[in-house]
């Protein structure tokens, strides 16, 4: 016998199927599906959440729940790709995915989200590191593993360690990353280009 909650994701779930409900459609509310399925409302929140882990809906605070769209990568022959910000096409990002996922990190992690915690990074994302690792055959502790805010960081992070040949020559690839060149400059690296 099926519980509820599993009922109303499978009623969400064919509503999507038959195109009764579409990307970036507000679902009905908590208090509408309780009505239609005869339930608690924390019966629809249940359905809910488990849809949203599923990735078919996603939720806005104070707003509801909505269907999760899909990421549409139009380009035509008169698109201009621009390289020298090396930053992604605004009009690919997948904001409600992020949007979504930044709901989801607050409800876990909001005691430590938004304070400094230890300097390598989170403890429990290091350890996840760590298993997705040995699954590649790369075995080592969260002790050795260092999460950075992003390229540029870890870039910078490596440049200034000592090679352990006592040298300081970087073979680069033509073009490269400005700020790459920007962090080896500063730390008096000599870079080589690879054409």
């Amino acid at each position: 016998m099926s519980l509820k909650y599993t009922e109303i994701m499978e009623e969400i779930k064919i509503r999507l199927a038959e195109g009764l409900l579409n990307a970036g459609d507000k679902l009905p509310s908590v208090r509408q599906l309780s009505e239609d399925f005869s339930c608690s409302k924390n019966t629809v929140i249940k359905a809910y959440e488990e849809l949203e882990k599923e990735h078919f809906i996603y939720s806005i605070p104070k707003s509801g729940f909505y269907v999760m769209k899909e990421i549409q990568y139009k380009t035509s022959e008169h698109d201009v790709i621009d390289f020298l910000s090396a930053g992604p096409d605004k009009n690919v990002m997948p904001y409600e995915d992020f949007q979504h996922c930044m709901n989801e990190a607050i409800e876990q992690y909001k005691g430590e989200l938004f304070t400094y915690t230890d300097q390598q990074g989170l403890y429990s994302l290091r350890v996840q590191l760590v298993k997705y690792l040995q699954n590649l055959q790369v075995f080592t502790q969260p002790e050795r593993i260092v999460i950075t805010s992003g390229s540029q960081q870890a870039l910078h992070l490596l440049i200034s360690m000592p090679f352990p040949n006592g040298k300081n020559n970087i073979l680069i690839e033509q073009p490269t990353y400005f700020g790459f060149l920007e962090s080896i400059s500063l730390q008096s690296a000599k870079a080589l280009a690879m054409s």
